[in-house]
């Protein structure tokens, strides 16, 4: 409450800073009430701030409806950018029936499931949409080196298999019944190798070995050999601190936020090894692509960087 609380004429709240939010614990069996709660515990500004956000929620709903029709009839058009907007308007009222029978044949019950639905379909899109941002950024990269002219392009390298190759080719060869095209073997993308596989569990059940393998090779010269290892040690202990965390918090709720913590810097310094590789080899990426791989596909990151150090120790002593 933003003001004094009395109860039978006696005081049993007193707020000292009238106008300013208190701290207070929202109901979590009123959930769909917990927005215009906040809104309300801002003083006398509650009632405006409550109409403000309801605009701003229709605009939000109308224009998205908007795109969302139009996107729709494009698709029926077969593509054609010229079409009467009748047409465009039926789609919207279908679109719009659709949502209200949903509503009313499922009730609170049905908008919560809807509401699931949506944050699980959309989580696996979400990462979708990281990799199809890298890869705009590289068509974009690869155009502008194409204009500069050959004199002016930096000779770039990549891994021996891509994030999405490696064990991750297996959905490769069996949408194609074992058929692999020749042109996407000329690509890397092949069904996974006995070393794929190996490499893939070394480094999802132990991977501060192979932490320690890429980074033990980095250091050629074994400059640095305390601080690979003392590296490898921290990267180790937040491996087992994350799961160790994650699973107990049936116990201590609270703890998942440190869980979280402990994987994201696992993360974080997985980030920083696959930079080093890149800068290293001369591998084409950024810091960004690094830390979602590592932050999704940590085993695929690890047997990528074990894969490419050992094929080019194999090349340097051939040559």
């Amino acid at each position: 409450p933003t003001e004094d609380v009395f109860q039978d004429g006696k005081l049993i709240y007193h707020n000292s800073f009238p106008g300013i939010t208190p701290v207070c614990r929202l109901d979590s069996s009123a959930d769909s009430a917990a927005w215009f709660n906040v809104l309300y515990s801002f003083h006398n500004y509650g009632p405006f701030l409550t109409v403000l956000s309801l605009i701003a929620i229709a605009i939000y709903f109308v224009t998205s409806s908007d795109s969302g029709s139009l996107i729709v009839d494009h698709l029926a058009s077969n593509g054609h950018d010229e079409h009467h907007w009748t047409q465009r308007v039926f789609w919207a009222f279908t679109e719009g029936a659709v949502a209200t029978a949903l509503l009313v044949a499922g009730g609170t019950n049905g908008l919560k499931a809807l509401q699931a639905a949506s944050i699980i379909a959309g989580l696996p899109f979400t990462v979708l949409l990281c990799y199809v941002c890298v890869a705009i950024w590289r068509f974009c990269r690869r155009a502008e080196r194409a204009e500069l002219g050959h004199a002016k392009r930096r000779k770039v390298g990549k891994f021996v298999h891509p994030v999405y190759g490696g064990v991750f080719n297996i959905f490769e060869w069996l949408l194609s019944f074992g058929n692999i095209d020749s042109r996407h073997k000329a690509n890397g993308i092949d069904s996974p190798t006995s070393s794929h596989w190996a490499e893939f569990f070394k480094a999802l059940l132990f991977p501060f070995y192979s932490y320690y393998v890429v980074t033990s090779s980095l250091d050629s010269r074994s400059r640095k050999t305390v601080w690979t290892i003392i590296q490898t040690i921290v990267f180790a202990a937040l491996f087992i601190l994350w799961i160790a965390l994650f699973a107990s918090t049936n116990a201590q709720p609270g703890i998942k936020a440190f869980a979280w913590s402990a994987f994201i810097a696992f993360a974080i310094m997985l980030t920083n090894l696959r930079s080093s590789v890149r800068a290293r080899y001369s591998l084409e990426g950024n810091v960004g692509e690094d830390f979602v791989s590592s932050l999704v596909v940590y085993p695929q990151v690890l047997s990528q960087m074990v894969l490419h150090v050992k094929s080019n120790e194999v090349m340097s002593e051939d040559e």
